[in-house]
């Protein structure tokens, strides 16, 4: 299982990176090597260009996820992807990497996890550096200041 969770998050951020040079872009390309998760990922991202609001899109893979639970015809593993995309899809179409970034530290290995992490920073960096937001979702921002540097 989490073979098929790591490349499942390297497919979302590879994604993130096309939508954010490309615009959403063919869903058709991405392929898992789950035909039930292929079809739920390219049902959300079809969604998305087609311009459905986020709660209507999120009801329909909701559903889509009943459906297959309901219908038996799904195990653990592609279930748990069809969630990943469900709760992925609004930041990866609003480009927030830094949810992707947080999400893949709870569920990819370390390999994997440093990957996105390397990947998405390689792309995004230059943008950050010219908002000055780089790291803004670090550690270093979470843990207390000293002194005069409390805000």
């Amino acid at each position: 299982m989490a073979k098929f969770i790591d490349e499942l998050f390297i497919i979302l951020s590879k994604q993130l990176v096309d939508i954010h040079e490309k615009g959403l872009c063919e869903s058709n390309s991405l392929v898992t090597k789950n035909k039930i998760v292929d079809d739920f990922l390219k049902l959300a991202l079809d969604m998305s260009k087609q311009g459905y609001r986020p709660e209507i899109i999120d009801a329909e893979l909701s559903f889509n996820i009943s459906r297959h639970i309901l219908n038996n015809d799904i195990d653990e593993v592609p279930l748990h992807a069809m969630e990943i995309i469900k709760n992925t899809l609004q930041a990866i179409i609003s480009i927030d990497y830094s949810f992707l970034v947080s999400y893949s530290r709870y569920l990819c290995s370390d390999e994997v996890k440093h990957e996105i992490q390397y990947n998405i920073f390689n792309v995004f960096s230059d943008i950050e550096n010219e908002k000055g937001l780089l790291f803004k979702n670090s550690i270093i921002d979470i843990m207390p200041r000293s002194g005069k540097d409390r805000v």
